[in-house]
This record gives C-alpha cells, structure tokens and sequence, in this order.
C-alpha cells in the first residue's frame, strides 16, 4: 500500500526540467511573433537622393562678340532640401540653320544633337556673381557673317556629387544680328552729387554697314576696369547719349563703360563696351553757410545759436571773433565746434563785436560765412 502510493505520487510528479524547457519554448514563439509584428509596420524605404533642380530661368543674350548665359544658381534640389553637394554643371549648345523660333526640343534629341561647351566642377566662383551664373559663348570674328543666318540654342544641368542629375533645365534660343560699334569720346562732368557721363553715338555696325541699329545705350560702373560689372546702373535702355550717376562715393575712381542695345528682331543684343572712362570723385564741394545765425547777451556773456546747413557730411565749425567795425576777424576756439552754440565770456563793455562762423565737411571744406554783431553796454 505504502509503496503503490509512492509509485502513484512518483507517477504524477513531472520529470525533471519538462516546465523549463516548456517556458523557453513559449518564450521563443513570443520573440519571433513580435519579430515578425514588428517587421510588417512598413516596406524598407529607399535612400533619399539629393538632386539639384534643373534650371528655370537660362537666358541668352548677345553681347560683344559672343553670347552670354545667365541662370540662377540652384538653391534647392528636387525634394525641396537645400543643394550641398553640387559638383558639376554643364552647358550645351546646339546651333540651327535658319532663323525661326524653334520649339524645345526633348531632351534625349536634345543631347544627341549638342556639343557640351562649357564644364564647370566644384569651383564655380569664376562664374558666380552674386546668386546668378554668367557663362560666355564667344562667336568666331572670322565668317561672323554666318552666324546670322543661324540660331544658337542653350540648356543647361546641375550635377550633384554622386553624379546624379535631374537632366536639363528651360532651352534658351537667340539669333545673332550685326551689332553697332560701341560708342565713343567718353566725357565726365562732376558735381557735389551728380556724375555726368556724355558720349558720342556710332554711325555704323561691326559688319560695316551705315546707320547704325541703335535702340538705346546701357551703361557700367565698377573700380575695376578689369572686371566691370554684370548689371547696368540704368534700370531702362538709355535713349540719349548721357547719364547723372547720383549713386557714387567721393574718394574714389569709378571706371565707366557704354554699349549700345541693338534695335532689330534681338532686342536685346548689344555692343562691345566702349573703353573705359576713369573718374575720380573728389570732394571738393564747401557746405553752405550756418542758418538763424545770432548773438545774444546773457549777463555779460555772449551766446553765440545757429542751425546747420542741410548736408549730411558736416564735421564741426569754425568761430570767428572781430573787435570793432574794422578789426581783423580772429578764430574765437581752436579747432572745431561740433554744437550749434557757443559762449564767449572774455567780451569787455562798451565794445562792439562781430562774429563769424562756418561749416566744415568731412574733407576739410570750409564753407561761407554768416555773421552777427552784438555791442556790449
């Protein structure tokens, strides 16, 4: 008896481990289902590529002997991120026979039919000015005659550091005309806030031919007469053969240049610059005279009230003082007076006394006059 219900509690006791190995088992099927949970919240998304968005804005002008491109520098790839990583880019040219305006063409047509002209990696600062790129396309001087009965069309893509591109941007189409000669006998007239720049307009065009296509003038300003400036200061064609330049700084040399907008089916083609003209902007110009100039005694001293004249360059004044109707005006303070007052407390009584006082600028310029008297009791 004792040992049946020994063998039956043995029977019904569990083997040794068989709850162990039962646990790890459901514990493994727990971390496999969560595994294969987890990996149906969504498919492996793919790397992102940062592409630099092709070109909205390509231009083409003729210019000189050639014809120059303006685009915009890319800002923004084509995900809408910032462009870092630009690395390359490229200019095309196709030339056409004839002069109509051609539709875009594909791009893979386009690429088939165009020479790469221009190949700029990694150090694009010879091209940047300011946020936009100007490339030049000279044209061959020798048979110029030939390429007005053509038309040059451009395009342009960016290429990223991993050579990745979003293809090409807008096509730019122009048809060369004979351009006028640049003007000539540049002349300057200054004043205290103008530069006046004349010259004298062509008579013929760089193919010979009279009458010179003259639609209206351009002009330049830089400190360079190596590197003028992209932008003309005047922000419409020029119809007559001047400009006052009221945008200069006194103490330096301007170097100005002026070319011709050619009036034909290219509006916009225009001429060599003319050579450079060097004006050197001195100020040489006194302010005008102290207004409301008076002297009032106030116990036995001389207070001395004026407004400034109306120039923003005014660096102090001068005060003058004369005994008498005939004595010799004599400086009242040493150097200069930056208030619009002054006291004079070694006047004596009974004498009459004249005052002066000028404006000086910042470049030493002494300006006119204005007196008071006052006679002391």
């Amino acid at each position: 008896m004792e040992d049946s219900t020994a063998k039956q509690t043995d029977h019904n006791r569990e083997r040794p481990g068989s709850r162990g190995h039962s646990l790890a088992g459901a514990f493994c099927l727990a971390i496999a289902l969560l595994f294969q949970g987890c990996a149906k919240i969504g498919a492996p998304e793919p790397p992102l590529v940062k592409v630099p968005s092709p070109s909205k804005d390509l231009a083409a002008q003729e210019r000189s002997d050639g014809v120059t491109l303006t685009v915009s520098m890319p800002t923004l790839n084509t995900d809408g991120s910032p462009v870092n990583s630009l690395k390359q880019i490229e200019v095309y040219r196709i030339i056409e026979a004839g002069r109509r305006p051609w539709p875009p063409l594909p791009q893979e047509e386009f690429l088939w039919r165009a020479e790469r002209i221009i190949d700029a990696s990694d150090d694009f600062s010879r091209y940047l000015h300011g946020s936009v790129l100007v490339f030049n396309d000279g044209l061959p001087a020798a048979g110029r005659e030939g390429a007005y009965q053509k038309s040059f069309r451009y395009a342009v893509r960016f290429i990223n550091a991993k050579n990745q591109t979003a293809g090409l941007g807008n096509q730019a189409v122009i048809a060369p005309v004979p351009l006028p000669l640049p003007p000539g006998d540049l002349a300057s007239e200054a004043g205290q806030d103008f530069v006046r720049i004349r010259w004298t307009p062509p008579t013929e065009n760089d193919d010979g031919s009279r009458l010179a296509r003259v639609a209206g003038y351009k002009i330049y300003r830089s400190e360079d007469p190596e590197t003028p400036s992209p932008a003309p200061l005047n922000d419409t064609l020029l119809l007559k053969p001047e400009f006052t330049d009221r945008s200069f700084q006194f103490d330096k040399t301007y170097y100005y240049v002026v070319s011709v907008v050619a009036s034909t089916e290219n509006p916009y083609a225009e001429s060599r610059a003319s050579k450079p003209l060097a004006v050197k902007t001195l100020d040489t110009y006194p302010p005008g005279a102290p207004g409301d100039f008076h002297a009032v005694l106030d116990r036995g001293i001389v207070i001395l009230l004026w407004t400034a004249p109306e120039v923003p360059d005014i660096a102090g004044y001068r005060v003058y003082r004369a005994e008498g109707a005939d004595g010799a005006l004599q400086t009242l303070v040493n150097g200069l007076i930056t208030l619009l007052s002054q006291r004079d407390e070694s006047v004596q009584p009974g004498r009459l006394y004249r005052y002066s006082v000028r404006a000086v600028d910042t470049h030493g310029n002494e300006g006119p006059p204005a007196e008071a008297s006052i006679e002391i009791p």
